[in-house]
């Protein structure tokens, strides 16, 4: 459709305008996407006719040793860097305007610490002792043809995400005022204790009948299921209900499909205390900022553009409240640490580019973590980061030896031709 437009009214009139808040979700390979769309005379300015070639220009490749879903060894080729980040964000500039945060004249309101709060627990006995397992499950890998299907990497790490959101999850006994639900209902309840009788204008500019804030519940595992089974959603619920709160006043975004409208009134009203919900039904579309006050992050989001996305719906202009908190649960010895440090690293991988840094000539990949899995369940099991940074220096000394040998390849080839130069210089002096 957009080659048809531009045919039609010529290359020299704009044609079509997207506008998002997050360009990039996950991979800073989004780019081609966007340039095909928005700028294909750039790509042709560029001698990129396709995605290949884009990638050979921006992104450099590793062959590794893989495993196919059954099992099978099989080579992978894996994009290993990406390069000349300089003038990829150069390329953009002509047909990309970008507004950050800090470009933002209105009135938002500021995080109560100047960061999010970071709330960290310890888990109970059992949870402890599956994660524990982990690392044994990932050492004792069964060695036949299905073997991806009876156990892998994935199915451990999610694994040990549910049991570490709630042991109930992973069908493990559960400890009442332990671990992750007894951490954020507490937090909720200070919070609602200390902003219950703060007063809210209503859409009229008046004094609302109604006070007190709303807080934004976010978590995308154990939500409620039609069966009636085990959900976060309805253990928090409870909890808050069994520490004094109105169990009336605290809503899942699930129970109102049909509709969000008079939901989002509710909230901007002060008809509602809590609203828990997961990324995929609110991160967009959901204006109930007025009186959010707290939000809470009961998981962690797996991509950048999904956690700029939740907390757009407190960071946001029209909220009454000057300040506000944004909380993380991190469990002791979870994977809530390396889930939440892969994904700021990948955040400001994307900042970096959109900011335009100039001074950046690779980055590593922002779509995978790089790091190898045992040395995650490692850490984790044992308690001891040390695996991680082993892993983590193992690949920096990696590639700077690759770069050093490059270095010298170079090197070794440019003294060559120096050196035949000169005596090329000589003899045509001695003719």
């Amino acid at each position: 459709k957009l080659d048809y437009l531009r045919t039609k009214n010529g290359t020299d009139r704009p044609t079509v305008t997207f506008a998002t808040g997050t360009p990039i979700a996950n991979s800073i390979g989004e780019l081609y996407t966007m340039t095909h769309y928005l700028a294909p005379q750039v790509l042709d300015e560029l001698g990129l006719s396709g995605v290949n070639s884009w990638a050979h220009n921006f992104t450099g490749r590793k062959t590794e040793i893989g495993f196919s879903p059954g099992g099978r060894i099989r080579p992978e080729t894996r994009i290993s860097m990406y390069e000349n980040v300089g003038e990829l964000a150069q390329s953009l500039s002509s047909a990309v305007d970008t507004v950050t945060r800090n470009d933002i004249t209105v009135d938002l309101p500021e995080l109560r610490t100047g960061q999010n709060i970071t709330i960290s627990f310890d888990t109970d006995q059992q949870t402890q002792d599956l994660i524990q397992d982990l690392n044994w499950r990932e050492a004792h890998q069964p060695d036949t043809p299905d073997a991806a299907k009876i156990d892998n990497p994935l199915k451990i790490i999610n694994d040990g995400k549910a049991a570490s959101l709630d042991p109930r999850l992973a069908n493990l006994p559960y400890t009442p005022g332990v671990g992750r639900i007894a951490e954020v209902t507490n937090t909720i309840v200070e919070e609602w204790h200390s902003t219950k009788n703060t007063e809210y204008l209503d859409q009229q500019g008046e004094t609302s009948p109604n006070k007190g804030g709303l807080q934004i519940v976010f978590c995308d595992r154990g939500t409620p299921k039609p069966d009636g089974s085990f959900s976060i959603y309805e253990a928090i619920r409870e909890e808050l209900a069994d520490k004094g709160m109105d169990k009336d006043r605290i809503a899942f975004i699930h129970e109102w499909e049909n509709d969000r409208t008079r939901l989002w009134e509710k909230c901007n009203n002060g008809q509602i205390d809590v609203l828990i919900a997961n990324t995929a039904k609110m991160a967009t579309g959901a204006n109930i900022q007025s009186r959010a006050v707290a939000l809470h992050h009961v998981d962690v989001p797996w991509r950048p553009a999904d956690l700029e996305q939740r907390e757009g719906r407190i960071l946001r202009q029209g909220n009454q409240n000057d300040n506000v908190a944004i909380y993380n649960y991190v469990g002791k010895g979870t994977y809530d640490g390396h889930s939440w440090a892969t994904v700021e690293r990948k955040q400001r991988y994307i900042n970096q580019i959109w900011n335009a840094d100039r001074s950046m000539r690779s980055m590593q990949p922002i779509e995978a973590d790089g790091l190898n899995a045992v040395a995650h369940n490692k850490a984790i099991a044992t308690g001891n980061e040390d695996f991680v940074k082993e892993a983590e220096l193992s690949a920096k000394v990696e590639r700077l030896e690759a770069a050093a040998g490059e270095h010298a390849a170079v090197a070794a080839s440019n003294k060559n031709q120096r050196k035949k130069a000169v005596n090329d210089i000589k003899l045509e002096s001695a003719t």
